[in-house]
């Protein structure tokens, strides 16, 4: 379930579809990672930074209270985590 939320790293490398069967040389989840894209940060410590955003929280107003509209439904305890 935790790779269903923003800020999880989600990843496969290989093969995609072949013969009709699905193969994957290597595949992982993380999280909590950090992630720098162009030296940006993208997702710091498990945290999506776009939710942060001041564009994306001027767009999200339009649907409410930005603070509620960008809320992560389940926050994991990253002492519990894997």
């Amino acid at each position: 379930m935790g790779n269903r939320r923003s800020g999880f790293l989600h990843a496969s490398v290989g093969a995609a579809l072949v013969g009709g069967n699905h193969k994957v040389i290597r595949h992982f989840d993380m999280m909590f990672p950090t992630l720098v894209a162009d030296g940006q940060p993208v997702i710091e410590a498990g945290h999506l930074m776009a939710l942060d955003d001041p564009g994306v929280r001027h767009v999200a107003e339009r649907h409410g209270d930005p603070d509620d509209v960008l809320q992560e439904d389940w926050v994991p305890d990253p002492a519990t985590a894997m």
